[in-house]
């Protein structure tokens, strides 16, 4: 991705210490597979090794504490 500025970007444990520095708490992390090729291919590409390099997609979802 060309246009991307990589230097801005951070990985998902940068955000995941941030945000429990804050206070939240992890909840879950999942990395993004292609939904086209079904349950096999998110079975063999929805891995972070894997999607890490094909996708770069993650979605973390955390809580606060009350």
């Amino acid at each position: 991705m060309p246009t991307i500025e990589w230097e801005k970007h951070q990985s998902p444990s940068f955000w995941l210490s941030m945000l429990k520095e804050v206070g939240f708490e992890s909840v879950s992390m999942k990395w993004s597979s292609p939904n086209s090729l079904g349950v096999m291919g998110r079975a063999f590409l929805g891995n972070r090794i894997i999607a890490y390099f094909l996708f770069s997609h993650f979605r973390i979802e955390v809580r606060k504490p009350a």
